[in-house]
């Protein structure tokens, strides 16, 4: 298959709008007084680049080669976890590498490794998450990580893990009993948490979620200042780089966790509303990848690319518009960080191969000049 091929049976849909998304914030961390801005604009516009080329290059190999190589991907996560928690402390938890002023993040890593993992073992599977064997081997290869990821200590990224795991299973069958041993087992782990493990800033945040208003200038500014500039924005906006509360930086992290509300304050409902729609561009076109691949590690990797951005989107939005705690989740695409973006570029990059190697794709199409099996 040459490159013109791989563009013919691609989903521009798909791909394009990640782009617009991803140019969107460039934008945002492009404009403002702040002498800083020239910096992250370039650090994220070398990581758009490099993922792009990801994207592309995994959208052109056959989607298959991501199961044949997930146990090395497992461990290597394994390795980047043990040794981010020897690393130095950064804003309260160790979950960066630090290396010639490059910071890794293996936490944003995991979600594209856990996703192939999972979808790896749903595959082998004609029962799916039916058989108690399957579901063990599911908890286990995603909660390992997912605890090294949690000893960070990084709550919401933690959450989100949890969230592509049970989000992937769901959809694989799982069963009322199963629902509900696995509900009742998380009350326990929640509440053990709570009481044993949780840290003092992290209670702060579900206790500040339920009243803001409780401490409006210590621990419920952040929220508060979150909730006045998205809603201050109205219909068109202030402006790029006329938002008060990010241009004053009123809003903390108006550049990372909470850029959302800086796109409601700076674009206003118009720019909510486009980037909403990019993103259900984005999770429509999953969804029919999902839907037209009969090779079942192929429809998991869909269907679990699809939680993956779905989850995030709703807990950024959802705790910079009130109504979740604060976790410093990213926003897909639009939040400043390198591993965040590079990830889902990669997760991108995957749907985009089951789109164009896909077996229902295939049929009567000899354009390849090697085949690979697709039996699950």
């Amino acid at each position: 298959m040459i490159i013109r091929d791989v563009f013919r049976r691609s989903d521009p849909a798909l791909w394009g709008s990640a782009l617009l998304l991803t140019v969107i914030s460039m934008v945002l961390l492009g404009t403002g007084s702040d002498s800083a801005n020239l910096g992250y604009f370039l650090r994220q516009g070398a990581a758009a680049a490099l993922g792009i080329i990801a994207m592309f290059i995994i959208a052109r190999t056959h989607y298959t080669f991501a199961r044949s190589l997930s146990s090395t991907m497992f461990i290597v996560l394994i390795v980047l976890l043990l040794v981010v928690l020897q690393g130095r402390i950064i804003r309260g938890a160790t979950s960066w590498l630090v290396f010639s002023g490059f910071h890794l993040q293996p936490g944003e890593i995991a979600k594209a490794i856990i996703l192939v993992v999972i979808a790896k073992i749903l595959g082998e599977s004609k029962r799916g998450v039916a058989s108690v064997a399957v579901l063990f081997r599911t908890i286990l290869f995603a909660g390992i990580p997912i605890i090294m990821v949690f000893l960070q200590p990084d709550f919401g990224t933690g959450m989100l893990l949890v969230m592509i795991w049970f989000g992937m299973i769901a959809v694989a069958g799982l069963t009322r009993k199963q629902f509900f041993s696995l509900a009742v087992l998380a009350v326990v782990i929640f509440a053990s948490g709570w009481f044993f493990f949780l840290k003092p800033y992290q209670k702060d945040r579900v206790s500040v979620f339920l009243n803001p208003g409780a401490d409006p200038l210590g621990r419920g500014y952040t929220v508060l200042q979150s909730v006045t500039a998205f809603g201050s924005g109205g219909f068109w906006g202030r402006g790029l780089g006329y938002g008060p509360q990010s241009r004053l930086n009123f809003l903390p992290e108006n550049r990372t966790d909470f850029i959302f509300a800086r796109i409601g304050e700076e674009l206003g409902l118009v720019g909510v509303l486009g980037v909403l729609s990019l993103y259900g561009v984005i999770l429509w076109r999953m969804l029919v990848a999902a839907s037209k691949t009969t090779d079942s590690f192929g429809r998991a990797i869909a269907v679990g690319a699809f939680v993956v951005l779905l989850s995030g989107v709703v807990v950024n939005a959802g705790m910079n518009i009130g109504l979740l705690p604060v976790t410093g989740v990213p926003l897909p695409f639009i939040s400043y960080g390198g591993s965040s973006l590079l990830t889902m570029f990669i997760i991108v990059g995957l749907v985009e191969s089951v789109i164009i190697h896909g077996e229902s794709w295939e049929v009567n199409d000899t354009s390849d000049v090697v085949t690979l099996s697709l039996g699950g």
